[in-house]
């Protein structure tokens, strides 16, 4: 949520957006209406001026608090504002440009949340590389983790629907194996791990499961809730029970 400072500064840049907008339109966009071409392409022109984008923002996000329902958000991200952002975000990856620009964090977020997790990592990764930081309203440190987060829940009721998340979850699973992406959350990381050792258990792959569990463990000593789990695939294996 915005403070009030902010709230209000939202407001009067939400302002300059809309006569920015308004000086911009042309009698094309009038006689057609098409107000979603239009504003795309307004955006898109001005998407160095960074103020106005960011008036864009506040006034996208203003409008997803209005839906209380989470079908109705996610339709909203899905059909209208991941499509008028998408050419906003390219222009700022194509500029060559490092500087924050919050519409890229949010748009990797949006993108997961819609289910478009490939697009999502894509630009996560993106955003991480160039050390984008989360917006001040954000519990989580960083983009990686709030992401790998949105993956593991998705994940997660693929798993209970019994469908495939692959190769997505292995991709954030290797992401942070690997240090690419630094999780700072020691719960977050088992609870990866251990999703992709019942993934494998689920698959008869007892032994890749055993080593996930295992990595659950050592991610998150105290509170890694599987050692039940982590028995059932050593008896399988004909192990000795480790966690007694």
């Amino acid at each position: 949520m915005l403070y009030d400072t902010q709230a209000h500064k939202a407001k009067c840049l939400a302002k300059v957006a809309a006569e920015k907008l308004n000086e911009q339109r042309t009698t094309a966009d009038i006689n057609t209406g098409d107000v979603a071409v239009k504003l795309n392409r307004v955006l898109s022109d001005v998407a160095n001026q960074h103020d106005v984008v960011l008036a864009a923002l506040a006034q996208d996000r203003e409008a997803l608090k209005q839906h209380t329902d989470v079908k109705k958000k996610i339709a909203l991200k899905k059909e209208q504002l991941i499509p008028k952002w998408l050419p906003i975000i390219e222009q700022y990856r194509d500029s060559g440009a490092k500087r924050p620009f919050e519409p890229l964090v949010w748009f990797a977020i949006w993108l997961i949340d819609a289910g478009l997790i490939e697009q999502g990592i894509y630009w996560a990764d993106f955003a991480i590389a160039q050390g984008q930081k989360m917006p001040d309203n954000f519990k989580s440190a960083n983009l990686e983790s709030v992401i790998s987060r949105q993956v593991h829940d998705w994940a997660l009721e693929q798993f209970k629907a019994q469908h495939s998340a692959e190769p997505y979850l292995s991709e954030v699973v290797a992401r942070i194996e690997t240090n690419q992406w630094l999780v700072s959350e020691p719960a977050l990381t088992s609870m990866l791990f251990k999703l992709v050792a019942l993934y494998a258990e689920h698959e008869k792959q007892d032994e890749k499961a055993e080593s996930y569990f295992l990595k659950a463990v050592a991610a998150n000593p105290e509170k890694h809730g599987v050692k039940g789990s982590l028995h059932r695939v050593q008896k399988k294996l004909n192990k000795e029970l480790t966690l007694l």
